[in-house]
This record gives structure tokens, C-alpha cells and sequence, in this order.
């Protein structure tokens, strides 16, 4: 998936249109399965996934639950996209990470946002971008955004409250 705000005009509608990417689960998915788990007849569901007919329309919540049950969150993701953002997967936390750990994953973090610069730098000094370069270095980025959100949900678990000497001004970066 393209990531810049500029790029998602290129993008192919199933990706950008929540509509279009509620419709394509027909393609991919027996809708009657879907409706019986839903509750509901699967002649209304196909027709609120249709984007040809107007008397029916998919809600909020019928979106909702058509995701969780396939576990496949196109709809989410177009809806992000067509907004100019990006969906990611949050990480567990490991509820008893030791310190130990804890700096396994900064050098992690480190390594990772390293690679990635590696790639860059190679890729703009050959001047010639392939779609195979891109393609690593966007994995690439996807990664390290991962290990700064499994980051953040490991200090999450750590959070317990504010100790009586610290303030909240000692983090703050100049």
C-alpha cells in the first residue's frame, strides 16, 4: 500500500473507497456465511454490499462486525487511506519484560530505523529507484514503526503513576 498523501490518487479504488472495499468482500468471502453470523438474510447483506443499490446501506456497525469475523479490515484500511492515514497492527506487551529486554528492544528499535536508513541512502545514491527497492525499503519502515509501537506498549505496562519526587517536566526534550 502507497503511504504519501500524493500517492493514494494511484491507488486503485477497492483500496481508497470504503465502499468499494465493503463491496469487494463478495468477491472474496461467501456472503451468506457472513449474513447467518450476522443475523441477518443474506439477500439484504449482498445488497448493502452493492454499490449499485441505493435503497440499502451498509452501517457503521454491520462494517464493524463483517471485519471481525473475517479478521480482513479493507474497509478500516480505505477509510484510513481515503482519510490520508495508515492503520497498523498494535503489539502485546510482554507483561513481566525484564530491563534486560527492555534494552533488547531499544537496540531492536535501533536496528531497525539503521536498515532502513541503509536502504534509503543506497537507493538515492544509485539515482534509479526500482519498485523492488521500494518495496524493501517500505518494509523496511514498516518495521521500525513496529518496534517503536512494541516500545510504547511495553512501557505502557510499565506505567504505574507519578512517583512523588519526579515532575513532568523531566522528559521533556530541549
Amino acid at each position: 500500500m502507497l503511504l504519501s498523501k500524493k500517492s493514494t490518487r494511484n491507488v486503485p479504488r477497492v483500496y481508497r473507497c470504503p465502499n468499494a472495499a465493503a463491496a469487494s468482500y463478495v468477491h472474496d468471502y461467501n456472503i451468506s456465511d457472513i449474513a447467518r453470523k450476522l443475523g441477518k438474510s443474506a439477500t439484504t447483506l449482498s445488497n448493502k454490499l452493492n454499490e449499485n443499490i441505493d435503497s440499502h446501506v451498509l452501517a457503521l456497525a454491520e462494517a464493524h462486525a463483517i471485519q471481525l469475523i473475517t479478521m480482513d479490515f479493507r474497509v478500516l484500511e480505505a477509510m484510513a487511506l481515503d482519510l490520508g492515514k495508515v492503520v497498523f497492527d498494535l503489539p502485546d506487551a510482554n507483561e513481566d519484560l525484564s530491563e534486560k529486554g527492555l534494552t533488547g528492544l531499544i537496540f531492536h528499535l535501533m536496528e531497525a530505523q539503521g536498515d532502513l536508513a541503509k536502504s534509503m541512502r543506497v537507493a538515492i545514491e544509485s539515482e534509479f529507484i526500482t519498485s523492488r527497492d521500494f518495496s524493501i525499503m517500505e518494509k523496511l519502515a514498516m518495521e521500525s514503526i513496529t518496534s517503536v509501537l512494541q516500545m510504547l506498549a511495553e512501557l505502557r505496562e510499565k506505567v504505574r503513576g507519578t512517583p512523588p519526587t519526579a515532575t513532568q517536566a523531566s522528559l521533556k526534550v530541549a
